[in-house]
């Protein structure tokens, strides 16, 4: 299946493991890891969250939590994601390369997916979706990276796997102290 997104870099270009920015998001009550931190601009969001995308792979990534039912089920949380963002991966999407608990941010269980699609000619699409619940909350998020030509396949799968590792694996709370002392930026990044 199709999905309208970034259009593919004429080379193959991942998500560089450096120059690391944390980032507070305070109204999503979260600390967010991003790879390459100069490298992204706010994007245009399509309703509440943290929307950014990465000019040189032209990568998306977006972030978004909600209050719910105390008693709320990542299933519960996946099915509302899925209204606003329906291009969220799910485990019966063809190209599933990774399906496995979700590991942060503390107190949230859900799952991280991973799927990489072809997107036309010489050029793949790779979406990771994470959607967890917690008491009272829900997490969505989304990356999104598309690459043609040479190097495709493992610019898509690196920066997956980045995305996957060092910053949805290592999303974290805001503590009261951080809100109080706002001591992280909130959004260093450019308008785009």
């Amino acid at each position: 299946m199709h999905h309208a997104g970034p259009p593919a870099s004429p080379t193959a270009k991942p998500l560089i493991d450096r120059d690391w920015a944390e980032v507070a998001l305070r109204d999503e009550g979260l600390v967010l890891n991003l790879p390459d931190a100069g490298g992204w601009s706010k994007g245009s969001p399509a309703g509440p969250g943290f929307h950014a995308v990465h000019r040189a792979t032209r990568s998306v990534f977006r972030l978004r939590t909600w209050a719910a039912v105390r008693s709320v089920t990542p299933a519960e949380c996946a099915e509302r994601a899925r209204l606003f963002w329906p291009e969220l991966p799910t485990e019966g999407d063809p190209g599933l390369v990774d399906s496995r608990p979700l590991v942060s941010p503390p107190g949230y269980r859900g799952r991280l997916v991973v799927v990489v699609e072809p997107a036309g000619p010489a050029t793949l699409d790779g979406r990771l979706g994470a959607v967890g619940a917690s008491l009272g909350r829900c997490l969505a998020v989304y990356f999104q990276t598309r690459a043609g030509g040479t190097g495709a396949e493992l610019a898509v799968a690196e920066s997956l796997a980045l995305v996957a590792s060092g910053t949805v694996d290592r999303l974290d709370l805001i503590r009261i102290e951080d809100r109080l002392r706002e001591s992280r930026p909130e959004y260093p990044f450019t308008e785009s």
